[in-house]
């Protein structure tokens, strides 16, 4: 069987299975946070198909996970290799909708066709470079791909088959990111059980090409998309942004160069952020999911904040990082860790949350994944640094402190603006 038949007939598959425009993210928590145990016992309840530890016995390291900063084995016949970051391998993923995963693919090694039925991918390479494209549902099925460099971004919408190549010389490098804290992945193994007569009617194939397709071709779901622009003609309105005629959607839609560039710190609080939302990236309107560069200068910190829409990923790049947030009344527990490269922590949404450079000498960087796509967050500037001013006397007696303080507060903040 030769390519072209091949690529016909894994074209015919995907409009046989076309399905309808939905969001791939997973639905929000109605509690703090549910930290997945493998088995039920007399303190444990059962949400999103994982049972929870009693919340009493949560701690750090159940939003924890080290060893992103190491290679994992590549050799097979693919040349590449995932290292998940699930719910399977963070219990406190559970219920947040957001994971990570990182890719390691040889020189010619690819990760082959495939799709993510339950979430949005946002990827980011880090090491090597990579030809990488999804394709569009039908009737068009627009091939969207773009040779990617270190710092470059690139989003894959919900289950649409995609690809990563590395067409390079050397190691290639990627972290990925989800709006699923179990994404899942389809490929044509879903027909393994299908006799082959019935499969062979329906994609119009003989029974021997059809073998060959199970074999070695992934043919996952396909879905739309919607790409944000701010003309009025030919666009229609989705997620609080107009939508791109699809026939003028391009593959720099979905693409962003240069998150390998340092952000600017020489502020304050000796932190800066580089965003990757739909601002930035237009693909994204109605995938879900965005990224977040932060960098840090020695003893800088990311005041305490707190994103009201969208639970957080944070990847360590260098340096070490002191990260924790705070859960609900009454208890207000502080659930923090120090974190060095190649540690990933989980941050749940909605919760206050700080992350500190505690390196006197050295910068650091961290990478973050948030399960929206336009996430917006409060820090302490929006009580200390609105506009209007709120009244002296109520911050005084919200915080229990005396109004000379909240006036230096207030003075302070104007200082720094």
């Amino acid at each position: 069987m030769g390519l072209i038949d091949c690529l016909l007939v894994f074209l015919i598959a995907c409009l046989a299975l076309k399905s309808s425009f939905v969001l791939g993210s997973d639905p929000s928590p109605l509690q703090d946070f549910c930290v997945a145990i493998d088995e039920s016992n007399h303190e444990a309840v059962y949400v999103n198909g994982k049972f929870c530890k009693n919340p009493k016995n949560v701690t750090a390291d159940d939003f924890y996970l080290s060893g992103f900063d190491v290679p994992s084995n590549a050799s097979n016949p693919f040349r590449s290799n995932t290292t998940l970051g699930t719910v399977d391998q963070i219990p406190g993923l559970n219920t947040l909708g957001i994971s990570v995963f990182r890719a390691d693919l040889k020189p010619k090694g690819i990760i082959p066709l495939h799709g993510h039925p339950r979430g949005s991918e946002i990827v980011i390479v880090m090491e090597g470079c990579l030809y990488v494209g999804f394709v569009t549902s039908d009737p068009n099925n627009q091939l969207m791909a773009k040779h990617l460099k270190p710092g470059d971004v690139f989003v894959f919408p919900p289950g649409l088959v995609h690809f990563l190549y590395n067409d390079g010389d050397t190691d290639a490098v990627v972290y990925a990111a989800a709006n699923s804290q179990n994404p899942d992945i389809t490929t044509a193994r879903v027909f393994r059980n299908v006799p082959v007569e019935v499969l062979s009617k329906s994609f119009n194939a003989e029974r021997k090409v059809i073998e060959e397709i199970i074999k070695g071709i992934s043919i996952p779901l396909i879905r739309d998309l919607c790409v944000a622009i701010n003309d009025l003609k030919d666009a229609v309105l989705v997620n609080g942004k107009l939508c791109k005629d699809p026939s003028l959607v391009t593959t720099n839609d979905f693409f962003l160069p240069g998150f390998d560039k340092p952000g600017n710190t020489s502020n304050a609080f000796g932190s800066g952020m580089t965003p990757a939302t739909i601002d930035q990236i237009p693909g994204r309107n109605g995938q879900g999911i965005s990224l977040v560069r932060i960098d840090f200068a020695p003893k800088g910190v990311l005041p305490m904040s707190y994103r009201g829409e969208g639970s957080q990923i944070l990847l360590v790049m260098e340096g070490t990082l002191y990260v924790g947030f705070v859960t609900s009344d009454p208890a207000n527990r502080l659930i923090s860790k120090v974190l060095h490269k190649g540690d990933v922590y989980a941050l749940p949404q909605g919760f206050p949350y700080v992350i500190y450079n505690v390196n006197h000498t050295c910068n650091a960087v961290a990478i973050v994944a948030i399960n929206n796509q336009s996430p917006y967050f409060f820090s302490i500037k929006a009580i200390f640094g609105s506009e209007p001013t709120i009244a002296v006397e109520f911050l005084a007696k919200s915080f229990k402190l005396d109004e000379k303080e909240i006036e230096v507060a207030l003075k302070q903040w104007k200082m720094d603006e």
